[in-house]
């Protein structure tokens, strides 16, 4: 019989500590990760899909077409409320804590993507909000061609390059945080394969 190294152990190991040993920090970096990301691909998605499709449309058929997918955000639909503001706190939590909780050595790129968020926040409820608003009150069937012509240009042109300059803001923002919480994932691996106690510093197996 012969000992040899059981690496396979060993990143068993790892994996089980890494899983069990999550800090409030890293939950919180992951729910916040989550959430930005699910609102960066729904900017995205406005960028690349709805707007070129509805924008395709005849004048009172954008407007009308749009004025339905706003409706339901304008219903406070829950997930979407949910998603969206959960998003704002967590990572308002999460630039907090990493500044004053526990001296993050990143702390500073968190305050830039907490800038860089509210930036972003900032070009939705100052820009792409009150058009929202302004169309969601007209009467459409009330309207002439010309006066619907012009609603769709105060409205379009603006209103897409706010979202193109959200959508950008918010996926920096998303890249960030997987790679900080890949960071931390990958500090915790190697902390616990540092931590494992077996002879030599080694978890060995027995081979007959």
């Amino acid at each position: 019989q012969k000992l040899v190294p059981n690496k396979c152990g060993d990143k068993m190991t790892t994996m089980i500590n890494t899983m069990t040993n999550i800090s409030g920090f890293q939950a919180l970096m992951l729910a916040t990760a989550m959430l930005c990301n699910l609102c960066f691909g729904f900017v995205l998605l406005f960028t690349i899909v709805i707007m070129p499709g509805i924008g395709t449309l005849d004048n009172f058929d954008f407007l009308a077409a749009f004025k339905a997918i706003d409706g339901v955000i304008q219903n406070n639909e829950p997930v979407f409320v949910l998603t969206w503001m959960g998003s704002i706190m967590t990572l308002g939590a999460l630039v907090w804590m990493a500044c004053f909780k526990i001296g993050h050595p990143q702390r500073a790129l968190f305050v830039v993507a907490g800038v860089l968020y509210l930036m972003g926040q900032i070009a939705t409820f100052a820009g792409n909000v009150p058009r929202n608003n302004r169309l969601k009150g007209l009467d459409l069937d009330s309207l002439d061609d010309a006066m619907i012509k012009s609603e769709r240009e105060y409205f379009e042109g603006p209103w897409n390059a706010l979202n193109l300059f959200r959508t950008i803001l918010f996926g920096l923002v998303s890249m960030f945080l997987l790679w900080a919480l890949l960071n931390e994932t990958k500090d915790e691996s190697t902390k616990n394969e540092q931590s494992i106690e077996a002879p030599n510093g080694t978890n060995y197996q027995t081979i007959v």
